[in-house]
Parts: structure tokens; sequence; C-alpha cells
């Protein structure tokens, strides 16, 4: 296994988070140059008609952008997840990484020259080619892994959560002012600054696998003969049929909690554009930075209450579905600028099922499995957000102008699901611990009885003996 310090980890996490906040505001900048088109052309119309139109262009652009890299991306992920040991973890992060980078060129190229739409499939095209973000979090939380203990593990992935969610804070915040002072062009500029010095670190501090001392010329004639015998994700993995069934519970609860947070995230945006709230890119920075900053704060005193209090993965999990359900149809609702604000105090519990379902995965399944039933949560993962966020974008698409929240409905619909498995989960876990306790108690009982009859027939003999003499 290939060790790397955990804060040099935490580092690269932190640069990524920033990336990821810059990267996050292509929505705004696509929205803010239809709106602006639209107002050219049609001096005459109402800006109720013109954000319409806008939002509706912009939807139908991200939607069509993420299908087209779909099938790449799926594939590539599958395919660098499944031979992650054999082809080196840290050439995969660095490829990645620079692949993003690659893509944000061409953002500035779209910019500057004023290209044709295509050229956005282009760009997640070539993001797709390394995995994009779905490999490099991949690497990342195999890194953590090797770094931590299994008493230790589900407490760190959450801590590094939370560390991630303060610096988007900083990030969020620091975005949605310069946007509104100094535009968009600049700050791709800092990311692409930013995703090098993610590399440079990389470089230096992030040691190559082990089983990379497979020569190189080889790795092509073995993944070949890997496929020709079907040595596949699922044929190189055995479980236990018990094990099985709680490993597909909690797969497919966190299918199901990916595609209800696409269901609500990929829209929000337009959401908060949209009537009656109209926030402009400052507005959505501080919402964004607040949102950071509680989530950082109060999702690991939650998840340090919990352990304090020693409840169980599976029902800190239905908790955060009970929360997004909560959450979904008070949006449905809000009104006022107020009614966002106080979604803060939800959503900080909202992502154990994300953060958790690594950590609770890697207790029924060996060390030497873990890049393998890893690979599955990143497809999984990778799948969800890819086509759920071109789904979800197309449904807003064809309701925005007469049921805009219906996403928030769906998402709703969609949390319920998983909810119901993690408590049957639950269920199953309690049941097996009742029975290996039954059965604890009943080997005890033997080795009493089996105590207490060789007593009798060690005090029958020392009479036998007494008697003889």
């Amino acid at each position: 296994m290939a060790h790397v310090n955990i804060y040099i980890i935490g580092c690269v996490i932190c640069l990524q988070s920033l990336t990821d906040c810059i990267q996050s505001t292509i929505g705004q900048y696509i929205y803010s140059y239809y709106l602006l088109n639209f107002n050219k052309t049609n001096e005459n119309s109402t800006r109720i008609d013109a954000q319409a139109w806008a939002q509706a262009q912009s939807a139908d652009l991200v939607s069509k952008k993420d299908v087209f890299s779909s099938f790449p991306l799926i594939l590539m992920t599958f395919l660098l997840g499944l031979y992650i040991n054999k082809l080196g973890r840290k050439c995969l992060l660095i490829c990645s990484i620079f692949c993003d980078t690659i893509q944000m060129v061409i953002w500035l190229l779209i910019i500057y020259l004023q290209l044709d739409k295509y050229w956005w499939y282009i760009s997640s095209f070539i993001s797709s080619l390394a995995g994009s973000d779905g490999i490099c979090h991949l690497v990342l939380n195999l890194y953590v892994t090797d770094c931590t203990k299994d008493d230790n593990r589900s407490i760190s992935f959450v801590v590094l959560e939370a560390i991630k969610a303060g610096i988007s804070s900083i990030g969020n915040l620091s975005v949605g002012y310069y946007i509104s002072h100094r535009g968009f062009i600049e700050l791709y500029y800092y990311a692409i600054l930013l995703q090098f010095l993610s590399i440079l670190i990389a470089i230096l501090f992030f040691k190559h696998s082990s089983s990379l001392s497979i020569r190189r010329s080889s790795l092509p004639i073995e993944i070949y003969s890997d496929i020709q015998i079907g040595n596949s994700c699922c044929s190189k993995m055995k479980f236990p049929k018990k094990n099985l069934t709680i490993i597909l519970l909690i797969l497919f609860s966190y299918l199901f909690s990916l595609l209800s947070n696409s269901a609500l995230w990929s829209n929000f945006l337009w959401y908060l554009l949209n009537k009656p709230f109209n926030w402009s890119s400052v507005q959505i920075g501080t919402y964004n930075s607040l949102r950071s900053i509680l989530t950082a704060i109060f999702s690991i005193c939650g998840m340090k209450f919990f352990v304090y209090m020693s409840v169980n993965d599976s029902i800190i999990c239905s908790f955060s579905h009970i929360s997004f359900i909560f959450l979904s149809i008070w949006l449905i609702f809000a009104k006022q600028h107020w009614h966002l604000y106080i979604t803060l105090l939800i959503i900080p519990f909202l992502d154990y099922q994300n953060s958790l379902t690594w950590s609770m995965i890697t207790k029924f399944v060996t060390t030497s499995e873990y890049h393998l039933i890893f690979t599955i949560l990143t497809m999984i993962e990778t799948m969800c957000t890819i086509l759920g966020d071109g789904f979800f974008n197309w449904i807003y698409e064809l309701t925005v102008n007469h049921l805009s929240y219906f996403v928030f409905i769906i998402s709703a619909g969609l949390s319920m699901i998983p909810l119901i498995l993690n408590i049957h989960l639950f269920i199953i876990n309690r049941r097996s611990s009742s029975s290996s306790i039954d059965i604890n108690n009943h080997e005890g009982d033997d080795s009493d009885l089996i105590d207490c009859e060789m007593s009798v027939e060690l005090e029958q003999n020392q009479g036998d003996l007494i008697s003889f003499q």
C-alpha cells in the first residue's frame, strides 16, 4: 500500500475545493450570457420573459453538456478504477487534474473567441477522458483509507468533508464578491493556477503504489488477459450471503441518495436566479459561504454527538434523509429571502450518507478489495451525477414556466427510498448483533455446565480414593 501524510491529502482536498468553487460559477456565466443576448435582441421584452428564456437555454446547454460527456466518463471511470493499482494512483490523480485544467482553458477560449456552444461539449469530453472528479475523489479516498483505521475511519471522512466545506465557505464568499466587481474571466485563471499547484504537490509528496513493480510494457497484455478470462470487478469479489445483502443495501442507499441530491442541487442555482428571489452573484456567494461554514461546524458537532451516543451509522444516514425530505418540502413553499436562510440550519446534516458510505462498506470487504468496491462507488457517483444532472436539468427546462419547484417534489420522493433501505439495514444489523450475543451466551452456559460436571466427577474420584485408603 502507498501511504501519504493525511495533512498532504487534506491540502490537495482544500485546493480542489477552491477550484470547485470557481468551476461552479460557470452556470452563472452561461445564464448571464444568454440573458445579455436576449436583452440585446428583444429590447421590448419584460424581465420575467428574459429570465425564463435564459434559464431554459442555460439548463438545456448544461444538460446536453453532461449527456455528451456521460458515456466516455462512465467508461473511463470503470476502466481506470478497475486497474487503478496497475496504472498507479499518483498517475491517475495527476491525469484527472490535468484534464480538468484543459477543460477550463477551453472555457477561456470560448469566452474570449465567442466560440460555438459545441465547444462546451468538447471541453466536457476532454475532462471525462481521465475520469474527471470521480477518479480524483476515488484516489484521494483510497489514500485516506490507507492512512486510517477501522475505528476512526468514519469520523476521518466526516472531518475531511467538514474541512472541505470550511474552505468552500471562504471560496464561495470571495467568488461572489469578485464576480460582482471583476467578472468571471480572471477567476478561471486562478482556478488553473490552483490546479497546477495540486499537480505539483502530487508529484512531490504522493508516493507510487507498491503494485507498480509490474513492468509497464506488460500492462496492456495483462489488462487484455483479465478481460479475456472474465476477471471483472464483480467476479473478483466473493462475499458471504449476509455481507452481500448488507453491501447491496448500502450501495442502493448511496445510489438513490445521489439521485435525490442531483434532483435538488443541479437546479438550485436556477431556483435562486428565478423569481421571486432573483438573487445576484453576491447574494449567491454569501449564501453558499454561510452554508459551507455551518456545514463545517454542525456536521462535525452532529457526528461527534452521534459517536458519543453510540448511534449506528445507518440511523445517522436515516436522520440525514429525514432532514433532506424536510428541506425539499420547505423549498417548495419558500417565498421570502429568510425562508432560504432558514434552510442553512438543515443543510449541515444532509450529507452523512455520502460521507459514511465509504467507511461503512469497508467493514464488509477485505483490504485487497478496497479499490474494487471503491470503483463501484465511484461508478455510481459518476452515473448519478452526470446522467442525473442532465436529466433533472431537462426536467427543469420543461417545467420552469409553470411548476419550477417540481424537481424538489422528485427529490423528496427519491430520498424516501434510502431512508427505508437504511432502516432495513439497521434492523438486519440489530438482528445479527442479537444472534451473536445469544450464541456467546449459549457457549458460556455450555462451558459452565462442563465445568460443573468436571467438578462433580473430581469430587466423586476423591471420595472413592479416600474410601479405598
